[in-house]
């Protein structure tokens, strides 16, 4: 959820995701055996986000095994001791990094389970390659602007036709354990499990405007 909610972000407020720019929000950190991200100190970085919803978790992921293409990892990964010591610094960010580094922390997101349509409209769903517009009753909304809510009761259209499945998203299903699907959709499981792997390509050409939220 952080990196695709930090993807979607650097696109809301007209910019480009990279990897410093991230490190500049999270740091490295080691849970037991194993290796995730938290928020830096806010003496360091003010967060990109407003509000992280933790009951959107998938609470049984461990019980499943996620694929990752080759081609995001390094030739060889180094190893690591959860025990060790992390040396995480902060990054020395580009001119055009920090200005966008300052519109996110003055400008915080919330981060949410995001329906198909706006991960469509920040260039990151691996399901449409069309970005559609989304409205809420008559009023149609940014990107930005749709990070700052639930995403309820909003209309992604394409073209000038409503895209229902675009309004999906991510559910846990009581009877099978550990067994997830959409929302309002009839996509299988194992469809999801490949969306969810292709997910993680963190550096993008967006094209978008400058000086503009979209």
């Amino acid at each position: 959820m952080r990196v695709v909610h930090f993807e979607l972000s650097c696109v809301a407020v007209a910019g480009e995701p990279s990897v410093p720019l991230f490190c500049m929000f999270y740091e490295l950190v080691s849970n037991w055996d194993w290796f995730t991200f938290a928020k830096r100190k806010d003496s360091v970085s003010p967060p990109c986000y407003f509000f992280m919803s933790t009951s959107t978790y998938s609470k049984e992921w461990k019980n499943r095994f996620i694929f990752v293409s080759a081609a995001m990892l390094p030739e060889s990964p180094p190893l690591r001791d959860p025990k060790a010591p992390i040396e995480d610094s902060v990054p020395v960010l580009f001119a055009d990094e920090i200005v966008q580094w300052k519109r996110m922390y003055e400008n915080p997101t919330r981060a949410f389970t995001f329906p198909e349509g706006v991960l469509a409209m920040g260039g990151l769903s691996p399901l449409y390659s069309v970005r559609p517009r989304a409205f809420f009753v008559k009023k149609e909304m940014t990107l930005w602007g749709l990070l700052q809510g639930d995403c309820r009761n909003i209309k992604f259209m394409v073209g000038d036709k409503v895209d229902q499945e675009m309004s999906r998203v991510l559910e846990k299903k009581a009877p099978r354990k550990g067994s997830y699907d959409h929302v309002k959709g009839s996509v299988v499981v194992e469809k999801m499990e490949k969306v969810s792997s292709r997910r993680g390509v963190l550096l993008r050409k967006q094209g978008v405007p400058e000086n503009q939220f979209v």
